[in-house]
């Protein structure tokens, strides 16, 4: 009897140790699998307040040097992310546009009097956030690239953005896409206004 009750404390040890070293597998799968996702798109994309440049698909930037777009972020992975917000770290020094700021909205209406401040988003798969992106005037920017004529239309720079997948942060940035609209050029003046401190 006193053997029995021994093998059954060593089969039951053994299966803990199994469970534990099972468990201990499925959570570094989860932890590579989530640092290594990229579950974030873009769903749509609208212009902003600043849009009126004499055609629809170019933005003007606003005289303190802003662009305003509205527009929806989606879960695309298997699975649930919660959106936490910008993703911090400098853009390169050629890049003349960074996002500085995200709110939430309606994903359509790009007025910073229409987005409410930033707070974590739960987006279980296949879902959506409206959020409220203002981008400004890269401080790192040369701007004697630029002159007194109005440069080439600009792109908007991916939305660098952070995530975390149950406990495991990521981080995405978004590319609008090809139909993106683009941004009016700057004159060297702009730049200067907009990157002086």
């Amino acid at each position: 009897m006193t053997r029995l009750h021994r093998e059954d404390g060593g089969v039951i040890g053994k299966l803990l140790g199994l469970a534990l070293v099972i468990v201990l597998i499925l959570s570094g799968i989860m932890y590579v699998y989530g640092k290594r996702q990229q579950p974030l798109t873009i769903a749509d994309v609208h212009l902003g307040t600043t849009a009126g440049a004499g055609d629809e698909d170019v933005v003007k930037v606003t005289p303190d040097g802003q662009v305003y777009l509205a527009t929806l972020v989606r879960n695309d992975g298997t699975l649930p992310v919660t959106l936490q917000g910008l993703a911090e770290g400098a853009s390169p020094p050629d890049q003349a546009l960074r996002a500085i700021s995200v709110g939430l909205g309606d994903g359509k209406t790009a007025r910073p009097d229409a987005a409410a401040a930033f707070t974590p988003v739960g987006l279980d798969p296949g879902s959506s956030v409206g959020v409220f992106v203002v981008f400004a005037v890269n401080p790192e920017l040369a701007c004697d690239r630029f002159d007194d004529r109005r440069s080439d239309r600009l792109a908007f720079p991916p939305i660098p953005l952070r995530f975390t997948s149950y406990g495991v942060e990521g981080t995405q940035s978004i590319e609008l896409g090809k139909d993106a609209p683009r941004v009016q050029g700057l004159t060297r003046a702009q730049c200067e206004h907009a990157v002086s401190p």
